[in-house]
């Protein structure tokens, strides 16, 4: 396996390259063991689709115990004007909480409030 078994390496390696190309990745770190505990993945070309369609229909579910680190993996599904579905976004997390589900929301650009303004829900300055 090498040095870096888990290839977590890699993973920010491609994470980075999403963010340069105008992608969203955002790693989750556990604050006890700062391990990379999940993250919430979309390509420049995902977040297109979602904030051209991902407001009319969008979908997420979560998969349980299908990959080697027990995440769960949830891909965020919206459909286009032709009625095609298009993956727009994968989040990893430990748990199908609300919290994971609501953040990879914002991020990806489905959420009526925007990531980062969670106390601003109204509106007001």
């Amino acid at each position: 396996f090498g040095k870096d078994r888990h290839n977590v390496n890699r993973v920010m390696e491609l994470g980075r390259k999403c963010i340069q190309s105008g992608g969203v990745f955002e790693p989750e770190i556990c604050p006890d063991t700062m391990r990379l505990v999940g993250f919430h993945y979309q390509t420049e070309r995902q977040h297109a689709y979602a904030h051209r369609f991902g407001s009319y229909f969008s979908t997420a579910d979560g998969t349980h115990d299908t990959n080697l680190h027990r995440l769960i993996c949830v891909p965020y599904v919206c459909r286009c004007s032709l009625g095609i579905s298009h993956l727009i976004g994968v989040g990893y997390h430990p748990s199908e909480s609300s919290p994971n589900i609501i953040r990879s929301l914002k991020l990806f650009g489905i959420s009526a409030i925007p990531a980062g303004d969670e106390d601003n829900v109204f509106g007001e300055e």
